[in-house]
């Protein structure tokens, strides 16, 4: 590390954030350059960067102001507070005047609204407001200074990496304790195959309908093609063209061979009848692991649950490594993430961000065991090891103060009030219920969360987008505003998640909302690690049409790289040839569903897509998210390598930079002199260069190149 910037933090977790970093960025694209990086700001010739090119991205800094005969350069932003869609930041100044070769610096305090694209990795500040500055060297020509850069910001608008802005954050709120969520941590049922299977999750008890000319029964509450055949007391189930059978929904199962005329027949057209109306996923998507093994005429074990359930997949006996400078072995033939400690011993799985442990692989008994009491050998998996993803629920990491900074980001919109529309079906007449602890009433038969607030008050959410009406058959416009009773919902409602989206603002004709990941099923749990799902069992309703609630486990979620939920195969999985997933379909619920009611929106990486962009059309929220992708799409710019390091605006109001193999300088007005810097500026030379880093490294990638994986796969 350059002397000055925190010598007595070696391998604290913010340089280690750093090396981690580089090492990623330098592994993932050539066109991530570290030495560029450890220069502290972007290589780009300072001529290019003009704040009002008005280009959707983010081609490093300083940005160049001109403002008369004023040349104002702004260093990147350093953030002091992020809520909702408002953004307070400080950021360093040099403002050369014609009268003086040397440029005088100071410190200028901005506020704005950020609209964030978390699918292109790149914020829009709006409305921006130059509040105050600070020139120490010219006190007497502050003001003037402070006017001139407000009148050319208040232009806007200006446009900066999420992930420049994410690490700033980061380092903001190092020391801060933030909310977490009291989830559940139930063991699931946790099955064990060493050949290939396949979980099929029914939502609680079968709960039986009749198919229209069939004489069958279908279950009706799983995305499975379950039906049942009272007049030969079977069951099948549809898998990728292919019949299993079964006299008990728990099996075992077996291939259907040499089926009776009229039986085939029934079964083909309930399948037709099925697949007409978008109830069940049939498995025949060519290509995938599963099609691919039943042509070879591999047929897998199926299991089927009515509780919460994983799959842990192996191939063949457990195959372990060794995890250099830890005493934990991996289970290398699995998908998903299993250890060994061989201290204790005792076998680990990390389920929907949830760790357990076990004596036996195969017998059991499994306990949950939270993230701050894992063997201390877990944080000292190196991050570039491919189980270093787990890191991010590794209470105490980088990695995981990092996915809870990630966590907190919202996705936002600025919706068209007239031309959004919802209709709220039920099924039936509307069906209320209490939710505990407040005032309020849920639809309980309905896809669509709507809530009673009071007898001609009620709320519900679509896609990200909040809706009001006076009565549950609507007509339903555009809400301005929600009640704050609406968040006090506990995690135990089924409708916990809709507290995630907020309005932060309207006028007559727009309204400015968003969501946190929350509203997808990502939440801080109690060790201060993100978990996907809330742990609560939530009842479904299934009477003409099945109603699914948000669930936790059973669809094999796990990390992404770049900190964000993903679900397993069948969306964009790259697993190793031969592995099975340990999963069957994606969540029917919420604001990604799927079936009865829904948008049908397909879901790849869930905490980062953009529901919006999926859900609504360019009428209701425009299309600023393809204009982003393009210009994301570009490699950044390649200038010449400053001379000095990162020029930052301390809270005291002075400039201060890093100087390689100098330490840090303060500005004094006619030059700089060596100074030790406060240990906030050491964080903040950290978090730019994290930032910058991640954000060469998607740049280089032409811009969202993520996909979900299964649970750790090895990707050497």
């Amino acid at each position: 590390m350059p002397e000055g910037t925190g010598g007595n933090e070696a391998n604290s977790p913010a340089q280690r954030w750093v090396l981690m970093t580089l090492v990623a960025a330098s592994a993932c694209s050539p066109a991530a350059d570290p030495t560029r990086v450890l220069a502290g700001e972007d290589a780009v010739p300072s001529s290019e960067l003009m704040v009002d090119d008005h280009v959707a991205t983010d081609n490093g800094w300083p940005r160049v102001i001109r403002a008369g005969n004023l040349q104002v350069k702004v260093y990147q932003p350093q953030v002091e507070t992020w809520d909702n869609d408002k953004i307070r930041s400080r950021a360093a100044v040099s403002v050369q005047t014609p009268a003086s070769a040397v440029p005088v610096y100071g410190v200028t305090w901005l506020s704005a609204r950020t609209d964030v694209d978390r699918e292109n990795r790149l914020v829009t500040l709006n409305d921006i407001r130059v509040e105050s500055g600070s020139f120490p060297s010219q006190p007497d020509r502050a003001e003037e200074f402070t006017a001139a850069i407000r009148q050319h910001m208040a232009t806007g608008p200006v446009y900066v990496a999420l992930d420049r802005l994410q690490a700033s954050l980061a380092v903001t709120r190092a020391e801060s304790k933030r909310p977490t969520v009291h989830v559940r941590n139930d063991v699931p049922r946790i099955l064990l195959s060493t050949t290939p299977a396949i979980l099929v999750l029914i939502d609680g008890q079968p709960v039986l309908r009749p198919v229209t000319d069939t004489g069958l029964l279908r279950i009706i509450n799983t995305r499975a093609l379950l039906l049942f055949d009272p007049r030969g007391g079977h069951y099948y189930l549809s898998l990728a063209g292919h019949w299993m059978t079964s006299g008990d929904p728990a099996g075992p199962w077996v291939e259907a061979r040499d089926l009776h005329p009229s039986t085939a027949v029934a079964l083909d057209r309930a399948k037709e009848v099925a697949s007409r109306g978008q109830v069940v996923d049939l498995l025949d998507t060519a290509g995938t692991p599963l099609t691919d093994e039943l042509a070879r005429g591999v047929t897998p074990t199926i299991y089927v649950s009515t509780v919460p359930a994983e799959l842990v997949q192996l191939q063949g006996p457990p195959q372990l490594q060794a995890i250099s400078g830890t005493h934990l072995l991996e289970v290398t033939n699995s998908t998903s993430d299993l250890f060994v400690d061989t201290v204790a011993p005792l076998y680990y799985v990390l389920l929907s961000g949830r760790w357990y442990s076990s004596p036996s692989l195969e017998r059991g008994p499994w306990a949950f065991v939270p993230a701050k009491n894992l063997p201390s050998d877990f944080a000292q998996i190196p991050e570039n090891h491919p189980k270093g993803i787990v890191l991010a629920s590794v209470a105490g990491t980088p990695e995981a103060q990092q996915a809870v900074i990630a966590n907190e980001i919202p996705q936002t919109v600025t919706v068209d009030r007239r031309a959004a529309e919802l209709t709220v079906s039920y099924d039936g007449a509307p069906k209320w219920a209490p939710i505990e602890g407040t005032s309020l009433a849920y639809a309980l038969n309905s896809a669509t969360p709507a809530i009673r607030v009071a007898p001609t008050s009620y709320y519900a959410v679509d896609n990200g987008i909040w809706f009001t009406a006076e009565s549950p058959l609507g007509p339903w416009i555009g809400a301005s505003s929600v009640p704050d009773v609406i968040y006090t919902i506990p995690p135990s409602s089924p409708l916990y998640y809709v507290t995630y989206v907020r309005v932060y603002d309207s006028t007559p004709d727009v309204v400015h909302e968003g969501y946190t990941p929350g509203y997808l099923g990502s939440y801080v749990g109690d060790d201060d690690v993100v978990v996907y799902g809330t742990g609560f069992v939530y009842p479904c309703w299934a009477d003409n049409v099945w109603i699914g609630s948000p669930w936790t486990f059973g669809f094999d979620v796990g990390w992404a790289p770049g900190f964000y939920w993903g679900f397993g195969w069948g969306y964009g999985v790259g697993l190793a040839v031969g592995f099975w997933p340990g999963m069957l379909f994606h969540p029917w619920w919420g604001p990604a569903g799927w079936g009865w009611g829904h948008r049908n929106v397909v879901v790849r990486n869930y905490q980062e897509t953009n529901l919006y962009r999926s859900s609504w059309g360019r009428n209701v929220v425009g299309n600023a998210w393809e204009r982003n992708a393009a210009s994301n799409r570009a490699a950044m710019p390649v200038g010449k390598v400053p001379t000095f390091g990162g020029v930052y605006a301390g809270h005291d109001g002075q400039v201060y930079r890093t100087a390689p193999g100098a330490g840090w300088e303060r500005n004094t007005g006619e030059t700089w002199q060596r100074t030790e810097p406060t240990r906030d500026l050491g964080r903040e030379d950290m978090g730019r260069q994290v930032g910058g880093a991640h954000w060469q490294t998607f740049r280089s990638g032409g811009g969202f190149q993520g996909g979900a994986f299964h649970g750790g796969g090895r990707r050497r």
